[in-house]
């Protein structure tokens, strides 16, 4: 994508971000691969060692991936009236767009379950199990605490990838913690700061 179109796709995105407050979440991330050091490393340099997710209304929200390698992420920016997040990465000035209306997931079950306690709030969690289009093995788990702010989820219904629509629709909550299990690696998000932001 060219610069002035990513300008444009910018300012439609903060066009559309007045809810009544921001949210900010910051993350730890933990990386685990099984016995491929070279899978380990392109995870920690795609992720970095910390995530922040700021969400600024009307469904939008931007992730800010901190400490990310050279090539990996940088931000991205999601915004639910054109149902696509908006990627950059450290390197590079180009940008990638990615439609997320539709599940690259196909779902086998979902099940929510009990979960510890994270920045003091006690938790449960929804768990999505599924098979990516390639045949690979996947489950999802998101992490919600009930005395966490109110977000409306109704507001995230065009990113349907990872059932990211589904979990907000149906807590209401932002996550504190997320967890990708694959095969060959797994990655948690852990809250580790939770605040609004004021306008």
């Amino acid at each position: 994508m060219k610069l002035h179109q990513y300008l444009l796709l910018l300012i439609s995105f903060f066009s559309f971000s007045q809810g009544s407050y921001n949210l900010e979440v910051k993350f730890k991330t933990e990386i685990t691969a099984f016995d491929f050091n070279s899978e380990l490393e392109n995870q920690k340099n795609r992720y970095g060692n910390g995530l922040k997710i700021n969400y600024l209304g009307n469904g939008n929200f931007v992730r800010s991936y901190l400490n990310s390698g050279k090539k990996g992420n940088k931000s991205q920016s999601y915004n639910n009236l054109t149902g696509q997040l908006i990627i950059s990465y450290n390197d590079s000035l180009a940008v990638d767009t990615l439609d997320v209306k539709h599940n690259t997931i196909q779902l086998i079950y979902k099940r929510e379950i009990a979960s510890e306690s994270i920045l003091k709030l006690k938790c449960k969690c929804l768990v999505y199990s599924g098979i990516f289009k390639q045949q690979i093995p996947v489950k999802i788990t998101y992490c919600y605490s009930e005395d966490a702010p109110f977000i409306d989820g109704t507001l995230f219904n065009n990113h349907n990838d990872f059932f990211l629509a589904d979990f907000y629709k149906s807590t209401n909550r932002p996550y504190l913690k997320f967890l990708m299990e694959t095969s060959d690696f797994n990655l948690t998000f852990t809250a580790v700061e939770i605040k609004k932001i004021p306008f």
